[in-house]
């Protein structure tokens, strides 16, 4: 039996919904459901896993206790609900947000379940319900695209696993003048600084120019301009979170295209 670890953020029965802060190393609270409606079963993630959405794959205990928020379980996979939901309030469900239901390994009512074909009737409908729910609360859709059974529910966490010695180096390239040659706003660069530093606890901040070989068009008009370079090293991919924040700045700083780089590092051993 393959056994796997989990952390629960948001214990069953709870309505109050937590989630794992990165870069403070510690459960925060992050919102509160409807009065009558609570979480079935804890509810919490896999470490050093990566999802879509820049979080850690999340995971389902069905167990006949509730444990607490920072709890460490030894649990079987036994399934998952591999689902898509909308990145934002009333848009189209577009994003990857797999759940993956496990058994914890010290339950003895649920020591039956080795896979979601041994669950009881209406038990699955019911997890699905809620996971829709939940989100409609936040005005989201969630579209069902497959059940996987235990075999595959491995495989597919497989996929989400990131090795400890893996690290990633995004490098942003923000320019300090306006079209119009104005220089921005310091709260420009003041919130963008805040925002990275709560998000993955520190960064690097450096002045470049010329500009020299960062665009990949030579002729780019403003390739002679000044920059400010913001470095982060990261275990986290979290591909979603950096195409968000590209959008966001390119309005902020009144970019058709700001550039953001990826780098794979990896340890020396």
């Amino acid at each position: 039996m393959e056994i796997y670890q989990t952390i629960v953020e948001t214990p069953a029965r709870s309505n109050q919904k937590y989630q794992y802060d990165r870069a403070h190393q510690t459960l925060r609270l992050v919102k509160m459901l409807p009065q009558g409606m609570h979480f079935p079963f804890d509810f919490g993630y896999f470490p050093n896993t990566h999802a879509d959405d820049g979080d850690p794959v999340d995971v389902l205990l069905l167990s006949e206790c509730s444990t607490f928020p920072g709890c460490a379980v030894d649990v079987r996979i036994v399934g998952a609900l591999v689902m898509e939901q909308s990145p934002e309030p009333h848009t189209a469900p577009t994003m990857r947000n797999d759940r993956f239901i496990a058994v914890p390994v010290a339950s003895a009512a649920y020591k039956h379940i080795h896979s979601v074909s041994d669950l009881p009737d209406g038990l699955l409908a019911q997890l699905i319900a809620f996971f829709q729910q939940y989100l409609a609360l936040e005005e989201k859709q969630v579209k069902l695209v497959h059940v996987l059974e235990s075999s595959m529910a491995k495989q597919l966490h497989q996929q989400y696993v990131v090795e400890a010695s893996q690290n990633f180096l995004y490098e942003l390239f923000i320019p300090l003048q306006a079209p119009d040659r104005q220089p921005f706003p310091r709260t420009h660069f003041s919130d963008l600084r805040d925002e990275l530093i709560t998000r993955f606890g520190g960064l690097t901040i450096y002045q470049r120019t010329p500009v020299k070989g960062i665009w990949e068009n030579p002729s780019h008009v403003r390739e002679g301009d000044d920059l400010i370079i913001y470095e982060v090293m990261t275990t986290e991919e979290c591909i979603r979170y950096w195409q968000e924040l590209k959008r966001k700045l390119e309005q902020v700083f009144q970019q058709t295209d700001i550039l953001i780089r990826q780098r794979t590092l990896k340890r020396i051993q």
